[in-house]
């Protein structure tokens, strides 16, 4: 049997999906037209990194569960393996640019973090299913954990996300405090941990200057309890706006509107890419 490889791609209807709504043109060309693209820069570099991890996790878990980690690759081969699903000439070049950066990631992280003693292993890339309830109605919401731990003196479960940026500043890190990804992770570890829920952590992983090395840091995400409290109504009145515009523009997907607004049309990537189509009034 081949080993595996850990899935590490976005969850089916989780908050990424749920944050496009914030421009129904933005949701509509993405999901419903299918034309969105993420730079293969950004894309590759992060799933490389994630992938390792990973890999490394999943096998740490099969150790401690005395069962055969080799079920699952080796970090070199897990990333040899995942460089095989890549189909643009742009994704294969970053891919191989990071190659090497991705494995000293993996080399230089052990040597901080070793077998994390303290962490018993409970999930990997886990992906978290709830139903909400709208009257007569359900509505999905998913959502994918990179790592669930288990602090083996407290008992306390943490929900762990692998964050690569080029830089640790508190600034950084209060703004994944209030983003509905972490919120999502904080209602969800609520839901299914209950009282042993400890948190979630972010796993920060400070990209290396040329030559350099990389950083590494854990970071104790601050709950949002107002937050956390509205999450379940965000969810009801996202899915209440999206079942409207489904019902009077349908498969029109240009005439679903745009919604003009710096925060909207500028991202971490940039300009969206269809803000000219959006300015230009395109169709088709």
């Amino acid at each position: 049997m081949m080993p595996k490889l850990v899935d590490t791609g976005p969850s089916e209807f989780g908050w990424h999906r749920y944050d496009d709504l914030r421009c129904l043109r933005l949701y509509a060309l993405s999901h419903g037209a299918d034309m969105r693209t993420i730079p293969a820069s950004a894309l590759v570099r992060g799933s490389m990194a994630h992938v390792a991890l990973g890999q490394h996790y999943a096998r740490l878990q099969m150790t401690q569960q005395d069962k055969d980690p080799d079920e699952f690759y080796h970090v070199r081969e897990g990333l040899a393996a995942y460089g095989e699903t890549l189909t643009s000439d742009a994704a294969r070049e970053v891919y191989s640019q990071y190659f090497g950066e991705t494995l000293a990631l993996h080399n230089q992280y052990l040597a901080q973090y070793g077998t994390d003693p303290r962490w018993k292993v409970i999930g990997v890339e886990e992906q978290f299913k709830v139903q909400v309830r709208d009257g007569d109605k359900q509505y999905p919401y998913t959502q994918s954990c990179d790592l669930v731990v288990q602090d083996r003196q407290t008992g306390e479960v943490f929900m762990i996300d692998h964050k690569t940026m080029a830089r640790q500043t508190p600034r950084v890190i209060e703004r994944y405090e209030a983003n509905g990804q972490f919120v999502g992770y904080q209602w969800l570890g609520k839901l299914r941990y209950k009282e042993q829920f400890g948190g979630v952590i972010i796993n920060a992983l400070q990209k290396p200057k040329k030559g350099g090395r990389w950083g590494f840091n854990r970071v104790f995400v601050r709950p949002a309890p107002g937050m956390i409290r509205d999450f379940k109504k965000f969810i009801i009145l996202s899915q209440r706006r999206l079942a409207a515009a489904t019902e009077e523009f349908g498969e029109n997907w240009d005439d679903w509107p745009s919604a003009p607004h710096s925060g909207n049309c500028y991202g971490p990537y940039g300009a969206c890419q269809f803000l000219d189509r959006c300015r230009r009034g395109e169709r088709g």
